[in-house]
């Protein structure tokens, strides 16, 4: 990574690892991106880098068919499926003049010429054909599948009404939803490769004796017809662009085993320079996160930094204590991980027997003087009890116990009311012989 421009803001943190709890420190670009939401997350640090009002809910457009073709997709046996094209699928298409593959009616083609079809070309045909396969003859019972698998992702502010993504008012998502779905996508077999692929034949056929030569309208990853869009450390995108929504735009880069995620929604179809806003949003905040942050070490598993005193035990006194597992923040370049705070949390002591792994403290992190994380610590190694002392702390656990001192209540209770029965009725005795003994006299 190189050098930092600026450190004005240098708060930036998250959590490397998954098992424990942070706080994320967003850094802000210098140059606020375009695009009405934003939604950039590190895949290095499993972290998210940079949001923009990334929880508004917005017309994902083309975009829903990342969302056909994961459900297309997990739902059918195989790519090379043959998938015939219904005729009804064409009437709410006809002259609205949407993104189309030439895919025509009773044409038949494979379920992998309909994914590319819309990851390439966002052919809306394409997307309602799949959906009146998959749905078993019913577009309607797709779009329920959608809806079922974006919950499944934890998209709790998406909803589709249609498999491609046009004609409706009633889909929405947002950037941090759109962000779930895209990385999921990415995660199936085949779908990394389909969404850098900047060229797909489909076939000439008996309906269509024309082959037709997809090409990808995100030219961030075409380096033969990007131009100065064309970003060279661009994995992976997907493109919408849309009179209605604007230019939205999901992609991935890498560079030196750094790699990221970003998701834009609702930039300009046309912006006053003329530019294309989304795939510039893209190139600026790749190169800022490339140029500007780096994967910090803070903890590492095998690096003890911490004992604390065993009693009972029939060896050592103390324990060294390890960090559960290693850990690490995103920073700014130019803060180190000497600026980050280590407040560890700790009994005074424990007892034997500890077993190697048992968690017995936390460490918190703090920078400028705010929570970061906390992490547990954990003893690293086993350390057994003697056994007199053992059954020593046994029995004073015993003596000290609640229900042992409460039994020994109980128990004194019980023989101070049993001597103030005798005693009463001792009294009563000698008050009953008074007056007999009056009685006859």
């Amino acid at each position: 990574m190189k050098k930092m421009k600026k450190i004005i803001c240098l708060l930036f943190a998250f959590i490397f690892c998954s098992s424990v709890f942070a706080s994320a420190y967003t850094y802000t670009p210098s140059t606020e991106p375009t695009s009405e939401a934003v939604y950039m997350y590190s895949l290095t640090s499993e972290s998210m880098v940079y949001s923009k009002n990334a929880a508004e809910k917005k017309d994902p457009a083309y975009l829903a068919q990342i969302m056909t073709a994961i459900v297309a997709a997990e739902n059918v046996t195989g790519w090379e499926e043959p998938v015939t094209a219904p005729a009804y699928i064409y009437d709410e298409l006809y002259l609205q003049g949407l993104p189309t593959a030439d895919i025509r009616m009773g044409e038949t083609v494979t379920v992998k010429d309909l994914l590319y079809a819309m990851v390439i070309q966002s052919s809306c045909e394409a997307a309602n054909i799949i959906a009146d396969y998959v749905g078993k003859g019913s577009i309607p019972a797709f779009v329920e599948m959608m809806n079922n698998k974006a919950a499944e992702l934890g998209c709790s502010n998406t909803h589709f009404t249609t498999p491609h993504g046009a004609l409706s008012d009633e889909d929405y998502t947002t950037a941090e939803d759109l962000f779930k779905i895209y990385r999921h996508a990415l995660t199936l077999s085949g779908f990394e490769e389909m969404f850098s692929s900047l060229r797909y034949t489909i076939a000439a056929n008996a309906v269509n004796g024309t082959e037709r030569i997809l090409s990808t309208g995100s030219v961030l990853i075409d380096n033969y017809n990007g131009g100065t869009y064309y970003y060279k450390y661009a994995t992976t995108a997907k493109a919408s662009a849309s009179g209605k929504t604007g230019r939205n735009l999901v992609s991935t880069a890498e560079k030196n085993d750094f790699s990221y995620i970003i998701v834009t929604l609702e930039a300009p179809l046309e912006a006053v320079d003329g530019t294309y806003r989304n795939f510039v949003d893209h190139q600026y905040l790749y190169n800022w996160a490339f140029d500007e942050l780096k994967v910090t070490n803070i903890l590492k598993a095998e690096t003890s930094i911490a004992e604390v005193k065993v009693t009972l035990s029939q060896n050592k006194d103390y324990v060294l204590l390890y960090p559960e597992k290693d850990f690490s923040f995103l920073l700014p370049e130019g803060v180190s991980a000497d600026s980050i705070q280590l407040i560890k949390n700790l009994p005074e002591s424990i007892k034997a027997p500890v077993k190697k792994g048992d968690i017995v403290g936390t460490i918190t992190l703090k920078l400028a003087n705010e929570e970061l994380a906390t992490v547990n610590l954990v003893a690293g190694s086993d350390l057994s009890a003697a056994p007199t002392m053992k059954a020593f702390d046994i029995v004073g656990q015993i003596l000290t116990s609640p229900w042992f001192i409460g039994v020994v209540v109980l128990i004194v209770l019980g023989l101070i009311g049993l001597i103030v029965y005798a005693r009463v009725r001792q009294l009563n005795r000698r008050k009953y012989k008074t007056v007999r003994h009056r009685r006859r006299f």
